[in-house]
Parts: structure tokens; C-alpha cells; sequence
């Protein structure tokens, strides 16, 4: 045991010291990748339903004195967002801006990218069947 607590004594504090990435210009983007998401979308007769969906979510982190984001700040403003309002243009500009705001003075930048299949109704092109397609 003695051995473990002398090499334990030589070990540099990494997280005492500045990071080397940020000295340098910070980061692009820092986040989650493949969040699992219910998504609100709209059918073409006006009604709603669910589906699921695999969000990217990402900041940049630019202020050099900061070790890092909050990553369930990301995760906590993509799962009530867009579970509860209508997938939009409007609804990713939010949420944007919701990102910026939950890491203000750390953060310029941010993005949002969502994965998902609507199922589409579909008229056959000589019958009266409909189907559906993803």
C-alpha cells in the first residue's frame, strides 16, 4: 500500500491546472451525442403524435478559465422542449438559444442536429388505398 500512496504523491493535480485546448482558442463544440428523445411532430391533417429521435447537442466552450459545460443542462432543455412542443424551425431556434443561455460567459456558439422517421400517409398513385411511408 505504500508504494500506491508514493507514486499517488508524484501525480500532477491535472484538474488544478489551466487546460493546454483552451489556453489555445477553446473548443468548437462540447456536448452530448445520440440523446434519446420523444419528438412532437405534426401529420398533414393537423394532428400530433410522437415519435423518437437521436439529438446532438453541443456548446463551445471559449472562456479559458472554465474546466467544462454542463451537459445536463443540454440534456434537461432538449428532452422538455421537445417533448412537449411541436418540432419547428422556431422550436430549434429556442432551444439554441436556451443552450446559450445555460452557459452564459462560457459558451458563443451552439448546435443542434435530430435523427428521426415520420411516418407519411400515401395515396396510391391508381386505387383508393392509402399506406404509409418512413
Amino acid at each position: 500500500m505504500k508504494e500506491i500512496d508514493q507514486a499517488h504523491d508524484h501525480l500532477a493535480d491535472i484538474a488544478s491546472e489551466k487546460p493546454e485546448l483552451l489556453q489555445s482558442g477553446g473548443l468548437d463544440q462540447v456536448g452530448m451525442s445520440q440523446i434519446e428523445a420523444p419528438l412532437l411532430l405534426e401529420d398533414g391533417k393537423g394532428h400530433l403524435y410522437r415519435t423518437a429521435a437521436l439529438v446532438d447537442a453541443f456548446v463551445s466552450l471559449t472562456n479559458p478559465s472554465s474546466r467544462g459545460i454542463h451537459m445536463s443542462r443540454l440534456y434537461k432543455i432538449t428532452q422538455d422542449l421537445l417533448s412537449s412542443e411541436k418540432m419547428s424551425l422556431s422550436l430549434l431556434s429556442k432551444i439554441l438559444y436556451q443552450f446559450l443561455d445555460s452557459h452564459d460567459g462560457i459558451s458563443d456558439s451552439a448546435k443542434i442536429s435530430t435523427s428521426f422517421s415520420a411516418l407519411v400517409e400515401r395515396k396510391a398513385l391508381k386505387s383508393d388505398f392509402v399506406g404509409f411511408r418512413s
